[in-house]
């Protein structure tokens, strides 16, 4: 496993990954909501602690470290564009004349979208490291024995729901790698196109990764299949259309 992709586990003895996975998933879910209520610059102080912590404490690599924050740049270089056109707009509508004052108004970010980008990378950030530190047989053990003491039943559909779903960010993210990296390979470029490209060969790798999931969760539970399905085999990028009997 590459333990470099995003939300990937990492086996290691640190106190995080001894601790019971469903107060865990319970930390991860309070913790997550709570950053959406952190002031700004108290965020961002919080972020960086963070990132000392999983550093030192968790003994994270910097390469899984900026893994983690790869998304979370996406969501600023986005959001300051959108920042940067509105203050733009306000100046060119409010006529004001060229000075430094001007400029640094449309250049600093808006505080509204600084506040948003800093609740999203936190939130992010805080749930990387739950995720690099829990399986994800250990979430679906969590998720099962907090549903069973809400609910007081045996069965637990919704822990298996999310668990599947948990499991496929990981996979999305190295499928999608291995696309993009055999789109390099064979000279593409970084074009819209590549996006009209690759998105169905992702989605057809999705749905087999799926159709796989779902096959052997029905035969824990002992469910029977028809004797007749068409799947999709794929080894990313190539992908091939069969009927397995």
């Amino acid at each position: 496993m590459n333990e470099t992709q995003f939300f990937h586990y990492k086996c290691s003895p640190t106190i995080l990954h001894g601790i019971p996975s469903w107060i865990k998933i319970l930390l991860m879910l309070i913790l997550a909501g709570l950053s959406f209520y952190v002031p700004l610059h108290a965020g961002f102080c919080i972020w960086f602690m963070i990132i000392l912590f999983e550093f030192f404490l968790l003994h994270f690599s910097l390469k899984e470290i900026a893994t983690d924050l790869k998304t979370s740049i996406t969501y600023f270089t986005m959001m300051y564009c959108a920042s940067f056109l509105m203050n733009l707009i306000a100046c060119t509508n409010a006529k004001e004349p060229v000075s430094v004052h001007a400029v640094l108004h449309i250049l600093i970010p808006n505080v509204t979208y600084s506040l948003l980008f800093m609740h999203l990378g936190l939130s992010m950030q805080i749930t990387s490291i739950f995720y690099r530190t829990t399986s994800t047989i250990q979430f679906n053990e969590g998720l099962s024995i907090i549903e069973r003491t809400v609910t007081r039943r045996q069965v637990t559909p919704f822990a298996d729901i999310v668990s599947l779903t948990i499991t496929f960010i990981p996979r999305l993210t190295m499928f999608w790698q291995q696309i993009e990296n055999a789109w390099k390979a064979r000279g593409g470029k970084e074009r819209i196109t590549k996006i009209v490209t690759l998105s169905p060969t992702l989605f057809r790798i999705s749905m087999h990764e799926a159709y796989l999931k779902a096959l052997a969760r029905q035969n824990r539970t002992g469910y029977n299949f028809s004797t007749k399905s068409e799947v999709y085999i794929c080894d990313a990028p190539h992908v091939e259309n069969l009927t397995t009997k």
